[in-house]
């Protein structure tokens, strides 16, 4: 502090003095010296300062371990700046959670007013009624026996209101309590709500019940089957969401389970229909086996006679097996047919064959060729009989539809009703 003090006396006696002499010629040289003076104090304090600010770490530990740091002051605000942030950010919170919740005070207060007016008035009308009713009893006066009855009567409604000033007290309580346990969750179960409070699950849905009435809850509501509560309205609509997911994932569960059990019974339908058609199949595979070989049989036999016989046969097999392939339900009247009738044809044939390829055709090799053409005729005539059977319902079915046709022209007038014949048409009579 002294060099500046110095040099400040040095310019003002300097400046005096050339204003004394008015010579001013030295004061210039004067005041550049100061400046330089003054300059080199500026950086000479500059550089202490500098050297002091390094060393400060070292000097500036603290009692608790001699560990801390020396914090530079745009750091200091830094810090305190994220510290009022922080601050800022739980009111916001807290404001955020105190908004969903109506302030129930209020309704203490009113509460306490109510028990303290209830008990008071109980507490006063009683007395009366009890003062008066032993004076009337002593004395004997109507009037005060009166008096005693209607103060009883006021001792009814002042205890009403002292209940429910009571219940108003303890709903308040439980709802800051329930407002406690739910915290800034959306969303909480009312079971946990009830094993928190120490109360029952209907004694917490009732309360719940009766606070969403009042609408301490500013957004509450309680889902479908009452068992969670939701306090924002967020929060109800990724329900009502998620609801109407699981109905949309229930009724296509239900549309897929329609679908599998009627895909199910088509396969087992089709796979029903593939039985049968695999089955009239084999029989037609067979048939056709059993139709070429008497198809060789026939052509390596000579004669017109006999080939004529096993043509027919020929004709009429396939057209049992054609009638078969297009109705299935006839397969089970070919099992004799499959098992005996043609595998005898074929065996018969074959040995026809063999016979009448004999270079001598002795006596009994014509009489067996002979038999087997006979037993021929009779395998056609059944083959025949077994055809017409194969044909019989739709032989039924005709003439039904002719019968039916016959009728219905004749109502008609389109031809002789045979039910109703006129007395000149000449009569048929039937001889032995």
């Amino acid at each position: 502090m002294d060099a500046p003090k110095n040099l400040g006396d040095q310019i003002s006696d300097a400046v005096n003095d050339a204003i004394n002499k008015q010579d001013f010629s030295a004061l210039k040289e004067t005041v550049g010296r100061a400046i330089d003076l003054a300059s080199e104090n500026i950086s000479r304090g500059l550089a202490q300062a500098h050297e002091k600010a390094k060393e400060a770490p070292s000097q500036t530990r603290g009692a608790a371990g001699g560990n801390q740091a020396y914090v530079p002051p745009f750091q200091a605000q830094a810090e305190r700046l994220a510290r009022r942030q922080q601050t800022l950010a739980a009111k916001q919170a807290n404001a955020q959670l105190q908004a969903r919740y109506v302030s129930v005070t209020g309704q203490k207060v009113a509460g306490y007013a109510m028990a303290i007016g209830g008990g008071v008035l109980a507490a006063g009308f009683g007395a009366t009624a009890l003062g008066l009713g032993l004076g009337g009893a002593v004395s004997a006066i109507a009037g005060l026996q009166i008096g005693a009855v209607a103060c009883g009567v006021f001792v009814i409604p002042s205890v009403i209101l002292l209940g429910l000033g009571i219940a108003r007290i303890n709903l308040a309580n439980t709802f800051k309590r329930f407002c406690g346990i739910i915290g800034p969750r959306s969303v909480v179960n009312v079971s946990e709500l009830a094993q928190r409070s120490r109360l029952s699950v209907p004694k917490a849905r009732a309360a719940l019940d009766r606070m969403l009435r009042r609408g301490w809850f500013r957004e509450g509501r309680l889902d479908a089957s009452e068992e969670c509560l939701m306090v924002t309205d967020e929060a109800y609509e990724q329900y009502q969401h998620a609801r109407a997911l699981l109905a949309e994932q229930r009724r296509t569960q239900a549309i897929e389970a329609k679908t599998k059990a009627a895909l199910q019974a088509a396969e087992e339908k089709r796979r029903a229909e593939a039985g049968v058609t695999a089955k009239a199949q084999e029989v037609l595979d067979r048939g056709n086996a059993y139709l070429s070989a008497i198809r060789e049989s026939n052509a390596a036999i000579p004669g017109a006679e006999i080939t004529a016989k096993i043509d027919q046969i020929e004709l009429v097999v396939q057209s049992i097996f054609e009638r078969a392939q297009e109705h299935p339900e006839v397969i089970g009247d070919l099992t004799r047919l499959m098992d005996y009738y043609l595998p005898t044809t074929v065996k018969l044939l074959d040995a026809y064959e063999d016979l009448d390829a004999q270079p001598v055709q002795t006596d009994n090799i014509r009489e067996s060729k002979r038999q087997i053409e006979d037993t021929l005729d009779t395998l056609s005539v059944a083959f025949e009989k077994l055809l017409d059977s194969v044909f019989r319902d739709t032989a039924w079915d005709v003439s039904t539809d002719i019968s039916v046709l016959h009728t219905v022209l004749a109502q008609e007038g389109l031809t002789e009703n045979p039910f109703e014949k006129s007395s000149d048409t000449p009569t048929l009579t039937l001889h032995p």
